[in-house]
């Protein structure tokens, strides 16, 4: 938005002067002068024509008695002035004293000892209210997502009354948001200091924004109704390093007073602070997300194990062992060893293509219908159509329950522990038709005799 800069310069500059700084407030020698001025002219007007003449027929020392008064009360009166009326005048004609380093060490044990950052900010933001007797005070935080700042809290916010209709209404209702191309965020990345603006500025870039070609009105139009709903009229920036992490926005104070350079300065160690609550927020986040995939990968780890055959089945004329470490938590590999009823052995290994929780997912799929299809494979009546069948079925279940980048590769025998016949199929497993599996091909094996293949 370059194309406010000249607009918002030209009315910043204009009311820069104007500004209320407060009323001004007479000196204690200023009202000294004043009270003599009237001492003098109270004394010029008793000692002057008749009166003079009248106080020298009471006594020859009326006139002396006179300015003794005079004097005694112009003292009583500056007296009170300087000890009880001047501390109430600059009471009222300064802003209210804080202590800058007292509110920086509440707001830091607020931080530690809080376990809900939600609290860290309702804290914030009324300390600041409080301190600097600010209208509306609201914090803004980068979403990590979007990069948007959304209002996180407000000092205007209801904390110990029951909710009305309204209020109800209103806490239903989205958040506030300034988008993260808004004309006032994108000043504040540039700016090292805090952005003022005036109540006529809003007016201003409304205006501006009605006859230059190239601005999204719309957006604008947001900005403006956001900036307006904060009351902002001081725009602070939560930076961490580079990056602007978070936005305090202060209202009008009470007394109508601007905000000082100690003001700013006290702001800008409390945006300090508050980016790095953020920040550290932030990685506790990620640092419990990790955790939670770390918990999670390892129940996925102890639930695939628990998959493995714990004790291979016993023959006297064979044996068989077997075992798998993946090279992560979860991996897509699998063997499986069963015992059949019909007197065979069931022998099975594959290998899912890809790693992680998808591939461990296939191995679920598999060894469960393996387990249930094995029985009724080593029940049919020829035992070579029985392999070819549970190896279409299951590239059938494949093809109906994954992606076309899936695919399992798979060697599934049975092995006949009466005539050592030893019968076995392989096959790729993919969602991809037609199906095709080697089988059906006699041969001869040098240790276990005919089989086939």
């Amino acid at each position: 938005m370059r194309l406010f800069s000249p607009f918002y310069s030209a009315a910043w500059r204009a009311r820069r002067h104007k500004r209320r700084k407060g009323p001004r407030v007479v000196s204690a020698e200023t009202v000294l002068l004043i009270e003599l001025l009237c001492a003098v002219l109270a004394l010029a007007f008793c000692l002057t024509g008749r009166r003079g003449k009248f106080l020298d027929s009471i006594h020859p020392r009326a006139d002396a008695m006179l300015v003794v008064l005079v004097a005694c009360a112009v003292a009583a009166s500056h007296f009170m002035f300087v000890r009880r009326i001047l501390p109430v005048l600059r009471r009222c004609a300064s802003p209210i004293e804080y202590d800058h380093q007292r509110i920086l060490l509440e707001m830091g044990d607020a931080a530690r000892h809080s376990n809900n950052l939600a609290d860290v900010y309702k804290f914030s933001v009324n300390t600041v209210a409080r301190a600097l007797e600010v209208a509306n005070v609201s914090i803004l935080v980068r979403d990590q997502e979007s990069g948007n700042f959304v209002v996180r809290s407000s000092s205007t916010e209801p904390n110990e009354k029951t909710p009305s209709p309204a209020d109800q209404a209103a806490d239903e209702a989205p958040p506030l948001v300034l988008t993260q191309d808004a004309f006032v965020v994108r000043r504040l990345n540039k700016l090292s200091a805090a952005l003022r603006i005036e109540s006529a500025d809003l007016d201003v870039w409304q205006r501006a924004s009605g006859f230059i070609q190239g601005i999204n009105n719309a957006k604008r139009e947001a900005e403006r109704n956001v900036l307006q709903q904060l009351d902002s009229r001081l725009l602070v920036q939560i930076r961490n390093k580079a990056q602007l992490t978070g936005i305090l926005s202060l209202g009008p104070r009470h007394s109508g007073f601007d905000f000082g350079e100690k003001d700013l300065r006290m702001l800008m160690s409390i945006g300090e602070q508050l980016a790095l609550v953020i920040d550290n927020s932030n990685l506790v986040e990620r640092i419990v997300d990790q955790e939670k995939m770390l918990h999670e990968m390892a129940l996925a780890a102890s639930v695939q194990q628990h998959l493995f055959p714990v004790d291979a089945p016993q023959s006297p004329a064979i044996q068989i062992s077997g075992y798998c470490k993946p090279a992560g938590f979860v991996g897509g590999d699998y063997y499986d060893f069963m015992q059949l009823e019909n007197g065979h052995i069931g022998l099975a290994v594959a290998d899912v293509a890809g790693k992680g929780f998808s591939a461990a997912l296939l191995t679920f799929m598999i060894h469960a219908f393996l387990r249930s299809q094995a029985l009724s494979a080593s029940n049919g009546p020829a035992l070579r159509l029985s392999l070819s069948q549970l190896a279409t079925s299951l590239n059938r279940l494949l093809f109906a329950s994954t992606s076309s980048a899936s695919y399992v590769t798979l060697f599934y025998a049975s092995y006949d522990e009466s005539s050592g016949r030893l019968s076995f199929v392989t096959a790729t497993a993919r969602p991809i038709w037609p199906f095709s599996s080697r089988g059906a091909q006699p041969s001869v094996c040098p240790a276990c005799g005919p089989h086939h293949r």
